[in-house]
């Protein structure tokens, strides 16, 4: 990529990322308890798991099929087939739930803008295939500042949390109509195409993504197993002080993420050329430097965090800078299994990786009951560290045994001195 192509990409997402972040900043500034940030975190946390459903972890599969081996249209219409099973999904999850009425009424608003943020996602997929990343940068800036502009201003004038999210959507609609959809009619025409080989092309194209898209549900699946429980036997309330507290804590994952990123194609270069030691060595350093992070991260948060938290949501946060240090603690863990993720996926063990993180799903899911009911608040990062231990440990044994199978590297100085010597023995014959 370009640099001016990844300063675009880092532009669009950095802005919109924030935009969403600060939502969770302003429903708390602008209401006199947590209820509000209690239900916008319950909103966000279940739209989150079934978002992954809608974009079906297609993006990077898209985006590096140069050869056209599915459609543009393909892509398109599997999206459209994901996030509609997606939203009947939560639909079905929030009605066995038995969320009131409120409730149910801002999860379900928040999962149609997830929705049309993976319609859109499939379109950015085509405009970075023709290396359009201005758009997409343009796209995903104006959404996440007019989403945020909106959201504050109906909170402002007294409008409750369901409208100002109508308003959010109202943007998406917007931007995805007036920008995504009129861009990729350059590259792409029609946008639909629902004949019958297209249709199988489509099926096909599900099923060979199936893997990456249960890879990529685990994450936000096992950080919504101890929040909802929390929620459901403690209050909504609750659940936004805590979600209050560790959305700061977003900044660990996303740095992670976007330093490791240039550093994924080597894992499988080294992987397939048998180069061990640079492959282990690679691993631990991407392992060192999250837990690093992580570290530093920890050390401001003990000194600063009475003062960030009271900063961003009020006095009525301060003193809660011991659930800080534990859910920064867990956000290291979440970076370095998503460093072990990019390994995993660049060598191409994706069934593995599936099986370790969905094992630590479970996990959380067994311990969460006990650590929650005796321990609150904290119960809930006590059960996702164990849960994140399991899934660290785990894929790291299962990738030294990856790495030990690999035949040894030869050196290309060794080879050319074999063939210096026997060259030389033959002219002396």
């Amino acid at each position: 990529m370009k640099s001016k192509q990844a300063f675009y990409s880092v532009l669009g997402n950095f802005v919109y990322l924030l935009a969403v972040w600060a939502l969770t900043v302003v429903v708390v500034r602008f209401s006199t308890d947590f209820y509000a940030a209690g239900l916008l975190s319950l909103a966000m946390t279940i739209s989150n798991v079934f978002y992954v459903v809608a974009c079906y972890g297609m993006r990077s599969f898209q985006v590096s099929d140069i050869n056209q081996e599915y459609s543009d249209q393909c892509y398109v219409l599997s999206r459209i087939l994901s996030i509609s099973a997606a939203l009947i999904a939560c639909v079905v999850f929030i009605l066995i739930k038995g969320y009131n009425a409120i409730s149910f009424y801002c999860i379900l608003i928040y999962m149609l803008y997830k929705c049309l943020e993976a319609a859109s996602d499939v379109l950015y997929g085509v405009m970075q295939k023709n290396d359009d990343f201005e758009h997409i940068c343009l796209s995903m800036c104006l959404k996440g500042v007019f989403s945020f502009a909106v959201f504050t201003l109906a909170l402002l004038f007294g409008a409750s949390l369901p409208i100002a999210l109508w308003c959010m959507v109202a943007v998406a609609v917007l931007t995805l109509v007036l920008i995504d959809i009129r861009i990729c009619v350059r590259y792409m025409s029609p946008i639909f195409s629902f004949t019958r080989a297209n249709m199988q092309r489509t099926g096909k194209l599900l099923l060979v993504s199936l893997p990456v898209m249960i890879v990529l549900i685990t994450q936000p699946l096992l950080m919504s197993i101890p929040r909802l429980f929390f929620e459901r036997h403690f209050s909504t309330e609750l659940l936004g002080i805590y979600s209050s507290v560790s959305s700061p804590t977003v900044v660990i994952s996303t740095f992670v993420s976007c330093a490791i990123a240039p550093y994924i194609p080597l894992f499988a270069e080294y992987y397939t050329k048998g180069e061990k030691k640079k492959l282990i060595k690679l691993t631990y350093g991407t392992i060192i430097f999250a837990a690093g992070f992580g570290v530093l991260a920890l050390i401001a948060g003990t000194f600063l965090g009475d003062w960030a938290l009271s900063l961003l949501y009020g006095e009525e946060l301060r003193g809660y800078v011991d659930i800080l240090q534990l859910v920064i603690i867990v956000t290291t863990g979440c970076a370095i299994v998503l460093c072990l993720d990019c390994i995993y996926i660049a060598i191409r063990k994706l069934i593995p990786l599936a099986l370790i993180l969905l094992a630590g799903c479970l996990l959380c899911y067994l311990v969460t009951p006990f650590f929650v009911m005796r321990f609150a608040m904290r119960g809930v990062t006590y059960s996702l560290l164990i849960a994140l231990a399991f899934q660290i440990i785990t894929a790291i044994i299962l990738a030294h045994i990856y790495f030990g199978k690999l035949p040894k590297s030869e050196k290309p100085n060794d080879s050319d001195a074999a063939k210096g010597q026997q060259k030389e023995q033959s002219v002396k014959q």
